[in-house]
């Protein structure tokens, strides 16, 4: 394990309700900057633009994944351009925020939950240096006690053991966490890891979130207050 995952306080007892979250889809939109980032390097590599609403089926399985995805969208192979993830990735980390915003909600949310003292980690695909600026632009570094990125580990979602080493560090029982994610890499991997799931109708999966077999869907952010029961 890296050392730079972040993590505030100290561990509490297991029967403290906790609420780990994906980050791209359940908690942002943040499309209009990952398309702007993916866009750029396509052009340079002679393939046309994608649209947003087509980026957004993409997002959710890590950087490499996304550009897989998007250069076969564009018909290209990403084999053939060996250093197009690496160009992505520097223009992406220079203005991973310039539109990226919380969904309607998700900021009173997170700030009811910290008032309660539930614990709450985030388990993003996302990298640590995209995932740092976008938390500190958006005033969030204070909302979670534990951050693991997408870098952090040699493996990530849907492999479960990122969730499973949240799990540890927060010192939280698998009966008293919810997984808040928005596509099937969420729910694979939290269901792998036997977490409940609830998926935030608004995220990116292409399929509707009610035929993707969560446990609960939530189609505003305050329905997760209802669910930790905080009324």
């Amino acid at each position: 394990m890296r050392n730079r995952i972040h993590q505030n306080g100290r561990r509490r007892r297991s029967g403290a309700p906790a609420v780990i979250f994906d980050l791209d889809g359940a908690l942002i939109h943040s499309t209009p900057d990952i398309a702007a980032a993916a866009n750029r390097i396509l052009v340079e590599d002679g393939a046309p633009a994608l649209p947003e609403a087509v980026v957004a089926g993409m997002v959710g399985g890590g950087a490499p994944r996304f550009m897989e995805r998007a250069y076969a969208a564009a018909g290209l192979s990403l084999q053939d351009y060996p250093d197009a993830l690496a160009r992505f990735l520097a223009a992406y980390h220079a203005g991973p925020v310039s539109r990226t915003r919380p969904f309607p909600g998700v900021d009173p949310m997170l700030r009811r939950l910290k008032r309660a003292g539930v614990r709450t980690a985030l388990c993003t695909n996302k990298p640590r240096a995209a995932t740092e600026r976008v938390l500190q632009r958006l005033n969030w570094t204070g909302y979670f006690d534990l951050v693991l990125a997408g870098d952090d580990l040699p493996f990530k979602k849907p492999d479960p053991r990122p969730i499973r080493i949240i799990l540890d560090l927060l010192g939280a029982a698998r009966r008293d966490t919810l997984f808040v994610g928005d596509t099937w890499v969420d729910i694979a991997a939290a269901k792998a890891a036997g977490l409940p799931v609830a998926l935030m109708s608004q995220g990116y999966a292409p399929d509707p979130a009610s035929s993707m077999g969560a446990d609960f869907i939530l189609n505003s952010p305050r329905m997760l207050n209802r669910l930790v029961r905080l009324g």
